[in-house]
């Protein structure tokens, strides 16, 4: 009888600490959701902390070196950028994971973190591979909540970057070759001319590494002579006011520099 009684309060005591570490789990979780999550400001507090910057890019890179992608910070970037007035945004991984999915799993997470955002206020996001021209710009993004905002997206990978300065050097040797260009008419404005990916876009002011990897894994070598490479924090999906914060720092260090 009494082996049976310990048997039973041992059965019970487990039962307890196994309910006690459910329900911390479960408290834990519920902190930690909501801590990350916290509700994105309305769009025109987002277009005045736009319009408060310092000094924000006209491009704005983002630089995965992370194992799994966040779809959803990917489209967060995308329309804050928009409601900034960054007019072009564009999002570079080695293996080019972004441009497979661009379609299936961005596509859907920039719709419905667009409807959240702008609601009602017409936002157009234009994906383009590599080298590809951009879309006309939409008037009337002007950063103040009102009117049509438009982005253009570079989908970039490996290949437009050194690849692309390969096969640029190739075409203008292949010209030469031929007779159809002198070889002291070349220049680094005319070889810029030639990258497909640096086609109608400037070249980008800050670009946002996402990842731990302290490296840049191929990102298109031309440009970094006039980027500003900011870490975002480790944290997933990446908040509105670290977005914020990066801008700032880059606003601030452009200051510093008197540009």
């Amino acid at each position: 009888m009494k082996q049976l009684l310990y048997s039973l309060l041992l059965k019970l005591l487990h039962l307890l600490f196994t309910c006690a570490e459910l329900v911390y789990g479960a408290v834990q979780r519920l902190m930690w959701q909501f801590s990350r999550v916290p509700v994105t400001p309305p769009l025109a507090d987002i277009c005045a902390n736009g319009r408060q910057l310092a000094k924000r890019p006209e491009h704005l890179g983002v630089i995965l070196v992370e194992k799994d992608i966040c779809w959803q910070t990917l489209a967060d970037i995308i329309l804050w950028s928009t409601a900034y007035g960054i007019h072009y945004v564009s999002l570079y991984d080695r293996s080019g994971r972004v441009r497979a999915g661009a379609e299936q799993q961005l596509r859907p997470h920039l719709e419905r973190r667009r409807r959240a955002l702008f609601g009602a206020v017409p936002c157009t996001v234009s994906l383009v591979e590599g080298g590809a021209e951009p879309g006309p710009t939409a008037n009337g993004h002007s950063g103040d909540g009102g009117g049509q905002y438009h982005v253009s997206v570079a989908l970039l990978w490996e290949p437009d970057g050194v690849g692309d300065m390969v096969a640029a050097a190739r075409r203008l040797c292949s010209e030469v070759a031929s007779g159809a260009r002198r070889a002291d008419s070349i220049d680094r404005h005319m070889f810029g001319e030639q990258l497909r990916a640096a086609a109608a876009w400037p070249d980008p002011a800050l670009a946002i590494k996402l990842g731990p990897v302290r490296a840049l894994l191929g990102y298109l070598p031309w440009q970094l002579r006039l980027t500003e490479v900011l870490d975002a924090p480790p944290r997933r999906p990446l908040l509105y006011r670290d977005f914020h914060r990066l801008l700032t720092a880059y606003g601030g260090i452009q200051q510093r520099m008197g540009t």
